[in-house]
């Protein structure tokens, strides 16, 4: 049973979570698509990428430049070139991908497939959000309602839409919900690094995090790890954060997920005006061992004085459900419908 299994290449929660997704998987023969940094990831893993990921453009390079210092504050023409590029990705996959081989496309966040007209083969949507949200301008609130609107008819081509969003009360009646999907493909070890991670996500959109972070760290003689793009590239991210004894992180949705699974402590900033992040840091807010405070209105004294507390406390994060078993099983019984 063949699948082709399309992740988007926006940060590296998605293809960590995919992979996760695919070792449950072991009656396929997966075949992955992306671009980007988490192509990398892919490649260092070692499995089978189709060739049509190299003519991809990275989009997580047009979404990094909706943010400024920290916070998302999209241009017209910003938005333009991200839909643009997202257009002529759907028309590599047309021209470059034969749809026909594969039993089931799989698409987490994929807005190739979003995009195009038709996929030709039986398909699933993976997503952890269902619908944009307007966080500041007027012109947010004026358009959003349209652009919602467009995107639930663009999501009705795909067989079946599953949501695996940390707050399972956002689902609307068209996804179904399983639960969570856990990150990366490897087992590791719990506790023993009496350090601390900063996690700057898979884009640069949050690397002002790093100013405000290092000078803490320092001032507490705390050891530390940097976790992200280049130059912070790694590919056991895992291994560093189950270990650590703090985590000074984004919103991103799986760094807040493998938080709470290793019960670690965090201070949790999520990127100004991104409503994903701010849905995904809510979960957290009022816990013991975890403080939250948006991006842009953190500085140094902040966030000594919630590093101080959080470390003092014990971790009561949330509980997420583990939902990649009961969604393999989905996916398996629609290619084999």
């Amino acid at each position: 049973m063949r699948i082709l299994f399309a992740s988007s290449e926006v940060g590296l929660g998605h293809i960590t979570r995919d992979l996760y997704l695919a070792k449950r998987m072991t009656w396929a023969r997966i075949t992955w698509l992306t671009s980007g940094l988490a192509l990398r990831y892919l490649e260092a893993k070692g499995v089978e990428i189709h060739p049509a990921s190299y003519l991809r453009e990275d989009l997580g390079r047009y979404v990094e430049a909706l943010f400024v210092n920290g916070v998302l504050k999209p241009s017209y023409s910003g938005l333009v070139k991200l839909v643009d590029a997202g257009r002529r990705n759907a028309e590599t996959i047309l021209s470059s991908v034969n749809l026909s081989e594969y039993d089931v496309v799989l698409a987490d966040e994929s807005w190739d497939f979003v995009a195009s007209d038709g996929i030709g083969c039986k398909s699933v949507f993976i997503t952890d959000f269902v619908r944009f949200k307007p966080q500041a301008s007027l012109l947010q609130y004026l358009a959003l309602p349209f652009v919602n609107r467009e995107l639930a008819k663009a999501l009705r081509k795909f067989d079946l839409k599953i949501y695996v969003g940390l707050d399972p009360r956002l689902k609307t009646d068209d996804f179904e919900f399983y639960g969570q999907i856990f990150t990366h493909d490897y087992e590791v070890e719990v506790g023993g690094w009496d350090g601390a991670v900063i996690n700057l996500g898979g884009t640069s959109a949050g690397n002002v995090l790093l100013e405000k972070a290092v000078p803490v760290l320092k001032r507490l003689g705390v050891d530390y790890k940097i976790l992200g793009p280049e130059p912070h590239f790694v590919v056991d991210p895992l291994s560093y954060l189950a270990s650590s004894k703090l985590v000074l992180t984004l919103g991103g949705y799986s760094t807040l997920l493998e938080v709470a699974r290793f019960k670690r402590r965090a201070v949790i900033t999520p990127l100004g005006r991104d409503f994903e992040q701010r849905d995904n840091a809510r979960m957290f807010e009022g816990r013991s061992g975890y403080r939250v405070i948006p991006l842009d209105r953190v500085d140094e004294e902040v966030l000594l004085k919630y590093v101080k507390e959080v470390l003092d406390e014990t971790p009561e994060p949330p509980v997420f459900t583990d939902g990649s078993e009961a969604i393999a099983s989905k996916v398996r019984l629609l290619a084999e419908d």
